[in-house]
């Protein structure tokens, strides 16, 4: 089995800047069709009246995050991983009343997947 670094498909660590009382995508990554991933680590930086939505294969984890889920130098650990087929987003929302660059970091590993 061929393990494939996230770092290896695309920008693990993406940021935006999102306007005030704006929302926009701040991280998309989409796993390569022949594979599968596991998200092992995440992890955002968060201001005050702002928040984020997360999906994974369009599918909602969290849908208002209203803190740092983890450092962006210490991603938080996910044991087991998420399983990831088709992509990762983060969505932020900024309520404030200035722009804020926001920033989100997810790093897992892709498995090509089998043929039997």
């Amino acid at each position: 089995m061929i393990a494939i670094p996230f770092s290896q498909i695309g920008n693990i660590h993406q940021y935006a800047t999102i306007a005030a009382n704006s929302s926009g995508r701040v991280f998309y990554l989409k796993i390569p069709e022949s594979t599968v991933g596991f998200l092992q680590k995440a992890a955002t930086n968060w201001f005050n009246n702002t928040y984020y939505s997360w999906a994974v294969d369009g599918a909602i984890v969290e849908s208002k995050i209203e803190r740092m889920l983890a450092s962006i130098t210490e991603p938080q650990n996910f044991e087991p991983p998420y399983l990831v087929k088709n992509n990762i987003e983060f969505i932020a929302f900024n309520n404030d009343t200035e722009s804020h660059v926001f920033e989100v970091l997810c790093d897992g590993i892709c498995y090509q997947k089998r043929r039997i």
